[in-house]
């Protein structure tokens, strides 16, 4: 009888863990919906760039966002320039115009990758003005 008393308990502490870790699921979708939605509903360049670097970074609790945007015509800089945004307000947004940058293996990357920051595989997306990250997680777009 005591056997089953035991394992009892183990269930119930086990349903008990699986609940609190759909809860804290939940909680991390919501927060994602919520950051679609912004996105989704961003008014132009300036709402876009916020929503990326800051209410990213806030939301899933980072402490650094680089996105490096390949604009070798100079279009994205052209726009900027157009509508008045100051490049340094945004110093994680990377605007590289030299195609051969892609050559690393960095750039075919087809799914995300995890893990310890190298400053040979990844310093082209943090470069010396922005802290230098202890890990990275790159998701290509």
């Amino acid at each position: 009888m005591e056997e089953l008393f035991t394992e009892n308990q183990q269930l119930r502490a086990h349903l008990q863990d699986l609940l609190e870790q759909a809860h804290n699921n939940q909680v991390i979708m919501e927060r994602h919906h919520l950051l679609n939605l912004q996105l989704i509903a961003a008014n132009g360049l300036v709402e876009l760039l916020d929503s990326i670097f800051q209410i990213l970074k806030d939301s899933s609790s980072l402490d650094l966002i680089t996105l490096l945007v390949l604009d070798v015509d100079y279009e994205m800089r052209r726009v900027m320039v157009n509508l008045n945004i100051d490049p340094a307000a945004y110093p994680g947004l990377l605007l590289v115009h030299k195609p051969n940058l892609l050559e690393s293996e960095l750039f075919k990357l087809q799914k995300p990758e995890l893990g310890k920051f190298s400053g040979e595989r990844h310093g082209i997306m943090f470069p010396a003005n922005l802290p230098t990250p202890a890990s990275v997680a790159i998701v290509p777009l």
